[in-house]
């Protein structure tokens, strides 16, 4: 069985609901992987995210898998 990896990212804490395109632009332009791109590219990142709810405790990819999506949780509680 493989373990779950865990790749711990913390920036800002809000609401799921809360979550707009604005807020989101704004969380991508300080992340390092987008860091010092321009804000029309931020914009065409920012159009390919969409909103999914996963169960506590699913596991989103094991280690090994290959990478076929980029993840950015944002937890409730």
């Amino acid at each position: 069985m493989r373990r779950k990896r865990s790749t711990p990212l913390d920036d800002e804490h809000h609401s799921p609901e809360n979550c707009s395109a604005d807020l989101r632009a704004r969380i991508l332009s300080n992340a390092p992987y987008f860091r010092g791109l321009p804000a029309q590219a931020i914009e065409a990142v920012n159009r390919l995210f969409r909103s999914v709810d996963y169960p506590a405790g699913a596991s989103l990819y094991h280690e090994g898998d290959l990478a076929e999506a980029l993840f950015w949780l944002l937890t409730a509680g």
